[in-house]
């Protein structure tokens, strides 16, 4: 159907259509790089319980949790990418994405604006 649109003839339907599967597609991609982050803890050697300690899970998740906000704020309107904080945070893109899905969705002042774009309104 789109692809024999011409771009000045879509619709408000259409477009809203567009942005609708657009986002299924996102939120897809985040489940898919949820399991694939899964399915890596297991390339590394046997297959063992990974149970972390409580006490010690919420303060990294804390430290995580403010470095990225951080560096949002830092980054201004423009906002930044996962790539980007990945790389300025020393981690991998596909934990920051998966952590984007789960935790910062709950975060109101996280805005995605983007193609695997965040900024922080705040």
């Amino acid at each position: 159907m789109l692809d024999t649109m011409n771009l000045a003839n879509i619709s408000s339907a259409d477009l809203k259509q567009i942005v609708n599967l657009v986002e299924a597609k996102e939120a897809l991609l985040a489940r898919l790089a949820k399991i694939d982050s899964d399915l890596a803890g297991y390339e590394s050697g046997p297959i063992t319980a990974k149970v972390a300690p409580k006490a010690k899970a919420p303060k990294k998740s804390r430290k995580l949790k403010e470095a990225i906000i951080e560096s949002l704020q830092a980054a201004g309107q423009g906002g930044a990418t996962v790539k980007d904080l990945a790389g300025r945070l020393g981690i991998k893109g596909r934990r920051l994405y998966n952590w984007f899905y789960s935790t910062g969705k709950r975060i109101k002042q996280i805005k995605h604006i983007g193609k695997a774009r965040y900024r922080w309104e705040g």
